[in-house]
């Protein structure tokens, strides 16, 4: 199965398991760099859920999708666009989490995501409001 993620929720995690700084993550965001990076070893797709044949049948590392009737800000590209990781974006990951083995397990990454997900409002209405404060701050920075 192929689950998608954006750049902030990541940088949020290894935040939050003590990998890395707020002060990096507000480096990475703002990298221009960086941004370019993704942009160039990114495919983007235009439809709102990437098929199977997509994910499996390119050499970039990740998909991201972008509505076609917007133009795209490269800013956003490291904050909160979505990346759906290919099949070669995955053989990839297991590379790169062979080298970090020693920091990063899946049980602590696991439970980093759980222990965030708890933080979380329990309510339809409070989830929306947190979704919506957070999608008004990236507009805001991304300027």
């Amino acid at each position: 199965k192929y689950y998608r993620t954006t750049v902030d929720k990541v940088l949020r995690i290894l935040n939050g398991m003590e990998l890395i700084t707020e002060l990096q993550i507000k480096s990475m965001q703002t990298d221009r760099e960086l941004q370019n990076l993704f942009y160039r070893r990114s495919r983007q797709m235009h439809s709102s859920d990437p098929s199977r044949h997509d994910l499996e049948g390119t050499k970039e590392p990740l998909i991201y999708l972008h509505d076609m009737r917007t133009s795209l800000n490269k800013k956003r590209l490291t904050r909160d666009v979505f990346y759906y990781p290919t099949a070669n974006g995955q053989s990839v990951g297991r590379r790169v989490a062979v080298q970090y083995k020693d920091r990063i397990t899946k049980e602590t990454y696991c439970a980093e995501v759980a222990r965030q997900e708890a933080e979380k409002p329990r309510t339809a209405k409070g989830k929306s409001a947190m979704f919506g404060d957070y999608r008004k701050r990236v507009e805001k920075e991304t300027r």
